[in-house]
This record gives C-alpha cells, sequence and structure tokens, in this order.
C-alpha cells in the first residue's frame, strides 16, 4: 500500500509543480493523466477509509474495532466480546 501511495503523491506534485506555476509545461496532459492513473489505484483504499470513519461517526453504536494497548492510566482496558 505504501508504494501505492507513494506513486500517487509524487504525481500530485508533479501536477502541483506544473499547474500552479506562472508558466505551464507542454507536456502537462500527460502529467495530469498520469496523476488520475495513480490515483485510481488508491480509489479503493480512500472508499474504505471513508467507509471506516463514516461507520466511526455513529456516536451511539458499539465499534468492533478497539485499541489493544493500554490506557493512559497503566490499566489494561477491557476486551469486548
Amino acid at each position: 500500500m505504501e508504494v501505492v501511495k507513494k506513486g500517487a503523491w509524487s504525481a500530485f506534485k508533479d501536477v502541483a509543480m506544473t499547474f500552479l506555476v506562472n508558466k505551464k509545461d507542454p507536456n502537462l496532459k500527460s502529467i495530469v493523466e498520469t496523476m488520475l492513473q495513480k490515483y485510481q489505484n488508491l480509489q479503493t483504499l480512500m472508499m474504505a477509509d471513508y467507509c471506516w470513519m463514516l461507520h466511526r461517526d455513529e456516536p451511539t453504536r458499539a465499534h468492533a474495532r478497539k485499541s489493544r494497548q493500554h490506557s493512559m492510566t497503566g490499566q489494561k482496558r477491557q476486551r469486548h466480546k
């Protein structure tokens, strides 16, 4: 997953550097197409993160993902089954 994110980020930086400056590169179209292709690889991952965020936004619902680490007071949290 890290390789996919890194490729998408470098493609975005290329577009930002060529599009947001005063002089536009002649190959801007190919750079934008490359960026869109890289971001399509991230589409599934981004959608999963977004859906999980919506799921976690519901305050009245118990969540399946709980932290297994110790709390700040040093006590272990109870595991919910």
